[in-house]
């Protein structure tokens, strides 16, 4: 990510927050609510004064219907933006 003038407080919880969302344990949940898509693949999370925007690159599997990830941080892009 570039250099930005974020704190490093929120950029350590975006971190840890990114590290859960690419593993694949709970893609879509965050604090036990289901993330908020602001577009089929675009999610945003409230972080302190910042939105952490999360993009999501995925494929629906036919057999299961089950939101399928693919690669890890090549195929999920993020930014932050001013609440």
């Amino acid at each position: 990510m570039a250099k930005t003038n974020i704190p490093q407080a929120i950029i350590k919880k975006s971190n840890a927050l990114i590290a859960q969302l690419n593993s694949g344990t709970s893609p879509f949940l965050y604090r036990g609510k289901r993330l908020k898509f602001v577009s089929p693949s675009l999610v945003s999370i409230p972080i302190g004064s910042y939105r952490l925007l999360c993009e999501y690159r995925y494929k629906w599997s036919l057999k299961s219907t089950k939101l399928m990830h693919h690669g890890a941080y090549e195929d999920f892009l993020y930014r932050y933006s001013k609440k």
